[in-house]
């Protein structure tokens, strides 16, 4: 499954499709990431895979696994 990652300015990151304006928002609530569908925002910049912290590179593996067995419907939904 092939994502682009975006990080957005108040530390949470985004990941998407290549070339949507759809995105998923993960955000670290009580040292848990969560996310939710939301749009890319302006002001967010392109991200690697190693700047993530470990906890959400873990999160976004399992998400991609999912991904690639369920297909698209699991980038319309929140987790």
């Amino acid at each position: 499954m092939k994502i682009e990652i975006f990080a957005g300015e108040g530390g949470e990151f985004y990941i998407c499709p290549p070339g949507s304006t759809g995105a998923l928002r993960w955000f670290c609530r009580d040292g848990s990431w969560f996310n939710a569908r939301e749009q890319l925002p302006d002001g967010a910049r392109k991200a690697e895979f190693g700047e993530l912290p470990d906890a959400l590179r873990e999160e976004i593996l399992a998400f991609a696994a999912r991904a690639e067995t369920m297909g698209n419907q699991v980038w319309s939904g929140d987790n």
